[in-house]
């Protein structure tokens, strides 16, 4: 009596062979695709707007914020542009009522802002890169602009030709 045997695949055989035919979709991907320094950069020299917000800034911090001043990151290393613009609110707060409905407020003393910055840098699909600072929309990061420091919100990043801004004159 001779039996044979047939090969049958149960789930955890097509599992394994998907496992494997990905690996090998990988590295071939990886072989033989473009490198990373092929990889469509933008000029660096590029100008765009980039908003960023906050919600709730404290006056007297707001107080020191302007036209004209220069950006940077938290270790006021990077230079991150030149504030073009700024959009003062009411700001924006959220608590509970007596009912525990959540509630939109304001708080006293604080206001929302869209801070505006014409910066010099590099895209590469949806990321910015800012004097080594790599940024996209819904990052947040500490902001200083002379003697203001702000934790906001990266809103909005357009190419300059894009918007209503110009470059300032060169003196």
């Amino acid at each position: 009596m001779n039996k044979e045997k047939k090969w049958r695949f149960n789930v955890i055989d097509v599992l394994f062979l998907l496992v494997v035919l990905a690996g090998i979709g990988f590295l071939a991907l990886r072989l033989l695709g473009p490198s990373d320094a092929s990889v469509q950069q933008g000029d660096p020299d590029d100008y765009y707007v980039v908003t960023y917000s906050g919600d709730a800034v404290a006056n007297y911090v707001l107080d020191h914020v302007r036209l004209n001043a220069p950006v940077s990151d938290n270790s006021a290393t990077r230079d991150l542009g030149t504030v073009v613009d700024i959009q003062l609110a009411s700001s924006v707060y959220y608590q509970t009522d007596q009912t525990g409905q959540m509630v939109e407020s304001s708080l006293d003393d604080f206001q929302s802002i869209r801070l505006m910055c014409l910066a010099r840098g590099a895209a590469n699909g949806f990321t910015l890169t800012v004097d080594g600072v790599s940024m996209n929309i819904g990052n947040s990061l500490v902001v200083r602009t002379e003697e203001a420091k702000m934790y906001l919100t990266v809103y909005d990043i357009q190419k300059l030709g894009d918007t209503g801004y110009t470059l300032p004159a060169v003196d």
